[in-house]
């Protein structure tokens, strides 16, 4: 091979190279501005639960709700399908999972551990992740007047898996009102048969009393105030403060 041959290869070699090095270039400044504006199109995560938000709030219809017993006492719950409704609805049938992490049984109660995976469908990567448990006690039947409660066995009312299934629904209508669904059930403006309770707030720094959604405004009458003859005696009084907790 004669010098000029090998200064011409060499020469050929150099522009090649440099064309490379120009296609190489032009293709990563072309990544650069696709990049660029997706990410002044699209809004982040955050921002899309954001967006979303409103519609996972909303107030469910009333025959949505349901009422269940504590003791002696009466609470409204939303039913189970609903609850996955919304989330189907708001998020999308793959935008979400519900992931049981713990299953636990004490005595006659059964708890469930789980979190509720909010994903970003662009990504796939989650969006967010809310924790919470959910409990079902199992109950026994109880004799009746004819039973001799020296030989009667208690039978439960009820299977062991129906109980964990129940703890697993509970578990995710509390992780979902996490993400605002049910939000009002939770509050305690809601009652048993599914109508809403009004609430009023003290006007404090010019906020006028609000009503929850659904609530009738009502005129509350104004309280008398009595004046006392103050006594020469002092007395103690004692105030004794309660309060509610829903």
């Amino acid at each position: 091979m004669t010098d000029n041959q090998m200064l011409l290869d060499e020469v050929i070699l150099e522009q090649q190279q440099q064309i490379k090095k120009e296609e190489n270039k032009m293709i990563d400044d072309l990544v650069a501005k696709r990049n660029e504006e997706r990410k002044q199109n699209s809004m982040t995560a955050n921002e899309k639960l954001k967006k979303m938000y409103p519609d996972l709030v909303k107030p469910f219809p009333k025959h949505a709700h349901q009422p269940y017993k504590v003791g002696s006492q009466t609470f409204t719950t939303i039913k189970a399908q609903f609850v996955v409704n919304r989330l189907n609805e708001v998020l999308g049938v793959d935008g979400w999972q519900f992931e049981v992490t713990e299953r636990d049984r004490i005595d006659n109660d059964v708890i469930v551990h789980g979190m509720l995976v909010v994903k970003d469908l662009e990504t796939g990567r989650p969006a967010a992740i809310r924790q919470s448990s959910g409990g079902a006690t199992m109950h026994y039947s109880k004799p009746y007047k004819n039973d001799d409660p020296k030989t009667f066995v208690p039978k439960p009312m009820g299977s062991w898996a129906d109980k964990f299934k129940s703890a697993e629904t509970d578990a995710l209508s509390k992780a979902a009102s996490h993400i605002g669904i049910g939000n009002d059930v939770f509050m305690g403006l809601v009652n048993p048969d599914g109508s809403y309770k009004e609430v009023a707030f003290e006007e404090q720094d010019n906020t006028k009393p609000a009503l929850a959604a659904g609530a009738k405004k009502t005129s509350v009458p104004a309280k008398k105030t009595v004046s006392k003859k103050p006594s020469s005696f002092g007395k103690k009084t004692t105030t004794k403060k309660t309060s509610l907790s829903i």
